[in-house]
This record gives structure tokens, sequence and C-alpha cells, in this order.
């Protein structure tokens, strides 16, 4: 047969034509401008940072230095794509000089993937018989209607579209021709892609383990050929990627458990409903109410597949009520399409959170590694793809083999394309907002970098602990970051993923009031000042300010000013006498500073075996804490400010939340007020942290509750309750400290 009438060449060129004309047309900004930012600001911003800073400054191919200083970060918890990123760095070390182009080369490689995505799904179409010309245009609209193209605005090593179809092309050429360098092939492809995102490691994982499952039940191959097969294509890439960060990442205390397992997962609205786009709206507002969902659950198929997979439940209903009730044979001509829905859809129940919403939730204890992958909805991409391949092979087939009602079945190709073509106008192709040129690295330096061992970000961030964080603010982290690229400099500040709880808990007291001398600094490689870099304008809070008035004015920029702040003034923090720790101690220690407006309890007599001051409030493993349960009539204000010490050491204090509940006379609750633990936390001091907040009275004599509700198994510990009025300074003193609205501050 002559290459011109293959259907292989057909489809392919017709659908990179398409799908090339498609990316000029959509997304034409990228195309004329490649070096300009999609995002601004939070993960698009800094997704782009971590590649280049890597690229440019990092000395090792695993370890990211460009926050966290003095400690940086292993790579793969920094979002720079460390595969992708360290090609780059070599080419740029060795080869050519990559300044300036960094960005373009992400923009355009996450276009590429579009096309790409689109050839992998026509040449599966094509093995399922369906007609080159079908198989290219269903391919196109599949590919821009992938929730992977919606990544493109931030979180850029997930917009490889073509990953999934890659894979499963791969398994299904391996089940109908059993090869070993297939089987070796799918293991350096899952391995691979690991390395450009962790997401991927447990996708190929889930795809390759549950096609071998519904494989096994419907072919039964013989057990020589699964167990080493099964062991080299989803059990081995598992272990090599597990070894290589285990024996690079020394890292111990990384949150276990963070935030959003249960939270950020998919529900049947974000699959088969476009919800806030237009017939989403009419559904909602005739129909059924549709749910809030969350962005990361938005996994939408497309009416075409919603329509299918609709068709398939009748005939699952129809079965049963004529008594014959069976597991459905979705694709009865093609066993492997078979095997592939099924698996797809139990992926499906997974991404939904089945089993553990099903009141199984106590199995996530059991899960290990698992509940690291917090956003499981990304697990249902598997079912887009699927569902999409299956539903437009199913109406091609459906038209191929009626030739006597042809005309219906035109009209349901016609029809299905229309649907896709619909829904990308009104639902795909997530285009980027914030298009803006990158043009920091062009401002000239008012300071010599050489001087300087790192950047300190005013105001301060630190984003990733999962446990405690400060927000970026004023565009801190955008300017700091621009400026870490020119200079060189890492910043002591981040915005990662699973730091260091000991790391954070070491770094976090730059953001806070001045109380204890910091330890960071003995982990610092030499003496140099730091580089504050303030954003301007912004209002800084207390404890910002406070470093300004120790540190000397050296300049600014159009963004930034910037200020030298000398390791002997680092050295000094918590022993020098602070405007406002100097001020809170003369209040409590003056006769006016009497009060008896205020509750406080020190718990020395509670047995603990931990505290904070000789006793501490204790709950059993897995219980709430109840810290206060009585009313505020010693109040008169109609605020109250809270504070107590929360043992912080070790357990995960996003699994806690602080409730206040105001209750009237007749029992009902009329005010509610919660906030998590690491979120509320002023000071923090070795492994306790001073939580304090403030919450509004409605009665000083309805019932007030505060409890630490625990959300997980934990043991929580609690020392120094106060309960007091806004400006009052309450006072008492324990052994060798002056205790003053909750601060120990030591006798000299």
């Amino acid at each position: 047969m002559k290459l011109s009438h293959n259907k292989y060449f057909k489809g392919i060129l017709a659908v990179a034509i398409i799908s090339t004309v498609g990316v000029l047309y959509w997304y034409g900004a990228f195309i004329s401008h490649p070096e300009k930012l999609s995002q601004i600001d939070g993960d698009g911003k800094k997704n782009y940072y971590t590649i280049e800073y890597h690229v440019f400054y990092d000395t090792s191919a695993l370890h990211f230095g460009g926050m966290n200083y003095p400690y940086g970060e292993h790579v793969v918890f920094t979002d720079n794509q460390p595969v992708f990123a360290n090609i780059l760095r070599f080419v740029h070390h060795h080869i050519i000089d990559l300044r300036g182009l960094i960005v373009p080369i992400v923009n355009i490689s996450m276009l590429l993937s579009i096309i790409v995505c689109s050839i992998v799904l026509c040449i599966i179409f094509i093995d399922f018989d369906v007609a080159w010309w079908y198989a290219a245009l269903a391919s196109a609209g599949i590919s821009f209607l992938s929730p992977q193209v919606m990544r493109i605005t931030g979180h850029y090593a997930l917009a490889y579209g073509f990953y999934i179809p890659l894979l499963w092309l791969v398994l299904l050429r391996y089940y109908k021709r059993p090869r070993f360098f297939l089987s070796l092939f799918i293991c350096l492809l899952i391995s691979f892609a690991s390395f450009i995102h962790l997401y991927y490691l447990l996708i190929g994982v889930l795809l390759g383990s549950a096609m071998w499952l519904f494989y096994f039940i419907k072919i039964k191959p013989n057990w020589r050929l699964l167990i080493p097969n099964l062991f080299i294509q989803v059990i081995l890439p598992f272990l090599l990627i597990k070894f290589i960060i285990d024996i690079s990442d020394h890292i111990t205390d990384r949150p276990a458990n963070p935030y959003g397992f249960m939270q950020f997962r998919a529900y049947w609205e974000s699959v088969f409903l476009p919800v806030n786009k237009p017939i989403g709206w009419f559904i909602n507002d005739h129909l059924v109410r549709i749910r809030n969902v969350d962005y990361e659950s938005l996994v939408y198929v497309g009416l075409t597949s919603t329509l299918v997979f609709g068709y398939l439940i009748f005939l699952f209903f129809k079965y049963v009520f004529s008594g014959k009730l069976k597991l459905i044979n979705p694709a009865p001509e093609q066993p492997l399409l078979s095997i592939s829905f099924w698996a797809s859809f139990i992926v499906l129940l997974f991404s939904m959170g089945l089993p553990f919403i099903a009141g199984l939730g106590w199995l996530l204890d059991y899960t290990g590694p698992l509940r690291q992958f917090r956003s499981i909805a990304r697990f249902a991409w598997i079912f887009f793809y699927i569902i999409n391949v299956y539903s437009f092979t199913s109406i091609y087939n459906f038209y191929d083999h009626n030739k006597k009602r042809r005309w219906l079945g035109i009209f349901f190709l016609a029809w299905s394309l229309w649907l896709l073509l619909y829904d990308n106008r009104h639902y795909g192709r997530s285009e980027p907002t914030n298009i803006i040129s990158d043009e920091s690295l062009a401002k000239k330096l008012v300071f010599n970098p050489g001087e300087y061992q790192a950047i300190f970000p005013l105001p301060y961030f630190h984003l990733g602990s999962e446990n405690f964080g400060r927000d970026s603010r004023c565009g801190s982290f955008q300017a700091c970051s621009d400026l870490s690229l020119k200079t060189g400099l890492p910043m002591t500040a981040i915005e990662l993923d699973r730091t260091s709880n000991g790391q954070t808990l070491k770094s976090l007291p730059f953001a806070c009031e001045e109380y204890r001398p910091l330890k960071i600094i003995y982990n610092f490689p030499n003496q140099k000042p730091l580089l504050i870099a303030l954003s301007d304008p912004c209002d800084l809070k207390q404890a910002e300010m406070d470093w300004l008035r120790t540190a000397k004015y050296i300049g600014h920029d159009e963004h930034l000013k910037f200020y030298s702040l000398s390791f002997a003034s680092l050295s000094q923090f918590g022993e020098n006498m602070g405007e406002k720790k100097k001020s809170l101690i003369d209040s409590c220690s003056s006769s006016a500073a009497i009060n008896k407006r205020f509750f406080y309890r020190s718990f020395d007599n509670e047995k603990s075996d931990k505290s904070y001051s000789n006793g501490a409030k204790t709950s059993s493993p897995g219980q709430n804490l109840i810290l206060y349960n009585n009313n505020l009539g010693f109040l008169n204000d109609k605020t109250c400010i809270v504070s107590f010490w929360a043992y912080i050491g070790h357990y995960p204090y996003s699994d806690m939340q602080l409730i206040v509940d105001e209750y009237n006379q007749r029992g009902k609750r009329i005010n509610h007020f919660n906030s998590s633990i690491g979120g509320a936390i002023s000071i923090f001091n070795g492994d306790w942290g001073l939580v304090e907040f403030k919450f509004d009275i409605k009665d000083h004599f309805d019932q007030f509750k505060i409890i630490i509700e625990n959300q997980g198994e934990n043991i929580i510990y609690a020392d120094e309750l106060l309960l007091r009025e806004p400006g009052s300074y309450i006072s008492t003193s324990k052994p060798g400290f002056l205790v003053c609205n909750n601060r120990f501050y030591p006798y000299k």
C-alpha cells in the first residue's frame, strides 16, 4: 500500500493540521510572543521561577536552592518539572545560553503537547477501526477539551495531555501482542513522566493496574505472562521513583496528611455537566441544583460522552428490570475497548472518593504515600480520555454497521462532532488571563549581590508546610522572585509543597514578633547580611516593621525598596528589647496594669507528658479538646482575645480546627468562629506555638465553647489559656519569667 493511502498517515497528517490551526487560533498570544508569562501570580509565576532558577543557578540536579534558604528543597517538591529542567540546565551550561528562552520553551512545549495528544488519540481511534477523517476530527476536539489544557494557566507540569493517551496506547499495543520491550517502554514512560510531576506516577500505576485487572478477568492470560510484566509495568516504576527520592531526599518530617484528599475529589456534576457554562446554568435554574465544585474537581467529559454514558446507564437498568442482571459489555466486538472502559470507570469511582466516602474513611490511615496525592480528582483524567474514545468509537460503529439506516448514522456522526465543537467553544480552551511580558531581568541593580547571602522578602511569605503559613501580600513573591533570577540570590521565604515541619518552625519566626533568638541563623553558611526586599507600597505588620528598624536603607527600584540586615542584628533577635516588646513589658509591670477582666488557666495541675509550663490540658487520641465552656460575664468589651500555647512538634495541625461557638439562653447557636490552628499561631517557640485570635461577642452571658477539633487520631496538648479584652495587659510571674499577655519573658 502506498504511504499516501495509508490510513494512519492520513489521520496523523489531518489531525496535526487541525490541531495546529486550533493552537494558532486560540493561543495566538503565546505563538506571536512566546516570551510572555501565562500567569504573573500564584502557582503560575512560581512554576516559571523554579524552572528558571534551577536552570541558571543550581549546582545539583536534584536540589533546588532558590527558596527556603539556607536549606533549599528537593526538586520534586518544587513543580519545576525536574527532567525537563535538568535537560535545559545541561543545554544552558554546555551548549547554548538559555537566558530569556526558558519561558518561551515552557509555553511552546505546553501548546505542542495539545498537538501530540491529538495525534496519539487519532492513532488509538484508528486502532479501533475508526475512519481516519472522523478519528482526526474527534481527536482534535477531545485534546482541546481535555481538563489538562486548563493547567496552561498555572500548573504547567500537568498540562502535558499526551501522557495518558500515550501510556494507554502502549498498553493496548502490548495486550494485542505482548512483547518485553513494550513492558520496558511502559516502565520508562511512567518513570520519566514521574519526574515531570509525581501525579503522573500514580496516574500510570492506577491505569496500568486497572487495565491488568480487567484484562485478567476478560482474557485470563497465563500467570507466567502476567506476573513479570505486571511487575515491570506497574510496580517497578513506583519502586524506582521511591528509591531515587529516598536516597536523595533526607527530610523525614514532611507533612504526611496534606489538606484536600477528600475535598479535591471528582463529583458526578464536575464530570458529566458543564458547570458554570450556559447548559449548566440552564440545568441549575430549571432542572436540578448543581452543587458548587472546586476548580480542582473539574473533569468535564463533554456532552457527547455524557449522553453515551447515560445510554449505558439506561441499558444497565433495562437489564435489571428484565431480570437479566449482568455486567454490561460496552464494546462486544472490541474487548480491549471494553477492558479500557471498565478500568477507567473503576479509577473514576476512586477519584470520587470511593470507598472512603462510603463510611470507610478509616481506610485512609492505611493508604501510606497515597495520601500525599491530595487532589484525587486528577485521576479522573484517565476516564476523560477513555470515555471519549469509547463514545466516538461507538457512534462511528453505529454508522459503519447500519448500512440500511446510513442516514441515521450520518446524523449521529455530525451531531457528535457538533456537540464536541460546542463544548470547545463554551467550555474548553482555558485561555491564560494574565499574559504579560517578562521584562523583570532588564532592571538595573542598586546594590552588589555578592555582598549578601540571601533575599529576605517583606511582606514575608511562607506557603508549603501545609500546617503553618503566611500568604504573599503586595506582590512580594512576584517582585522578589524576579530579583532572585536577576541576582542569583536565594530567598529565605518559600512558596513550595510539603516543606519540612522542622525547617518551617525555624523559618517562620522571621514573620513573627520578636520573642526568642533565631535558630535558623546557626544553619547559615556565612555571616553576610541579608538583603531585605520590601514591596512598596504595602501596609506592614508590626513584626515586619521591626525588621526595618534594625536594617540600613540602601536604595530602591520600581517595585522594591532595599535594606541591608546585618548578621549581628539577626543574632540579637530575641535578645533585643524591641519597641513593642519593651512597651508590652512596661505596661504589664506598671501598677496601672492591674485588671480583673480576664480569665486565666495555667493547667499546672494537669498531668501531661508535654507542657509549655509545668502542665497542659490533654485530649485522648482522636478526641476533641474543650478548652472553655462557660459565659464571658467577666468582660465588658464586645471583643474577646483568646490565646494559649499549643504543642506543634509532631503532628499535623492541618487536621486541627479551632472552633468558638456562642449559644443563647435557649441553647441555639447564634455565633460561630473557626480557623485552622496553624493559621492562628502568632509566635513560634521550638515545638510550641502561641495561638492568638479574637472573636466578637453578642451577649457576655451567653454560653461560649472553645474547642480544638481533632480530625485525626492525634493527642492535643494546650497550655496557658488566657481570655482578655483588647488593649489590656495581663501579667503573672513564673519561675524565671515575667508572663505578659501569655508571652514568657525571662528575667534579666
